[in-house]
């Protein structure tokens, strides 16, 4: 018993620190309401800071809401500005993931083609 007990608790502390972190991490803010979440839409307004860098983009879901998502700096390699106009111009649409500042501004974390 005490063998079995022995092989069970480094599986027991890898659920407990995963579920610990998990809960830190990827629940809500107390402060904000909404730390991360998902729009997806069509892209109608982009800003760019240069060739390869997004400053910002619109997107306007099927409701008729819409947001504007920064880059905050980061660069999606999938993600040119280039790609981005196109995705406008031709109305496919994108999911992005985002994360709330404690201002309200809306970062991009990630971006990803919305299925046809």
């Amino acid at each position: 018993m005490f063998k079995f007990f022995l092989k069970q608790v480094p599986k027991l502390s890898i659920v407990a620190v995963a579920l610990i972190f998990g809960s830190y991490c990827g629940g809500d803010s107390g402060e904000t309401g909404v730390s991360e979440g998902v729009f997806e839409g069509l892209i109608t307004s982009v800003e760019v800071r240069t060739l390869l860098d997004l400053e910002s983009i619109e997107i306007t879901d099927d409701a008729g809401t819409s947001l504007v998502f920064h880059a905050g700096g980061q660069r999606f390699v999938e993600f040119t500005p280039s790609h981005v106009r196109e995705h406008m111009l031709q109305g496919l649409g994108v999911i992005v993931t985002y994360r709330k500042s404690d201002n309200g501004t809306l970062y991009i974390v990630a971006i990803r083609d919305r299925p046809p």
